[in-house]
């Protein structure tokens, strides 16, 4: 048994909340983000006062989201995100999120995993453009709910950040 499977070690954090690689070093465990993410995403933490309630609570979230890494983490990512830090959640959800949109003058730009019938389908949207540098489709706001449709038909179930924050693609009920 490695010592990642051992049960005390779910305990800590063995893999960066951001980009997964392996944590090496002790204060990399005991945050859960590892050095390069440290200084390029958690810039948002950091102008906050150590005692700060707010940092604190990230902290502990950032942590748990590290030591959960094959587990649904959308609730704390869900939290990360309530408590203002939305640059840290967009680093974590880069990795973790299947499908990414943001909104734009343009209208919704959408990234998601190619599969050749969903490219295929992505074509017959009405006043869909390709962007050969992103590889996404932007897409008029007024398709918004063929976007959905299309989205749940290819990728349900799948992690996802909008505009809005973090979500899971999912037939809405009723």
């Amino acid at each position: 048994m490695s010592y990642e499977d051992a049960p005390a070690t779910r305990m800590v954090a063995t893999h960066c909340a951001i980009c997964h690689r392996a944590l090496v070093d002790a204060l990399s465990v005991e945050v859960g983000v590892g050095p390069v993410c440290r200084k390029r995403w958690l810039t948002e933490l950091e102008a906050l006062d150590e005692d700060d309630e707010a940092r604190q609570a990230a902290n502990k979230i950032i942590h748990a989201i590290a030591c959960r890494q094959n587990e649904d983490n959308l609730a704390l990512v869900k939290e990360l995100f309530a408590l203002g830090f939305p640059k840290v959640v967009k680093a974590i959800m880069r990795v973790i999120a299947k499908v990414k949109i943001e909104e734009g003058n343009l209208g919704y730009l959408v990234k998601t995993p190619y599969c050749e019938a969903a490219a295929t389908a992505w074509r017959r949207v009405p006043g869909r453009r390709w962007d050969k540098d992103a590889k996404a489709n932007w897409v008029p706001k007024a398709a918004k709910r063929h976007v959905y449709a299309l989205l749940l038909t290819y990728h349900e179930g799948e992690m996802a950040i909008g505009p809005k924050g973090p979500f899971v693609l999912r037939a809405q009920e009723g």
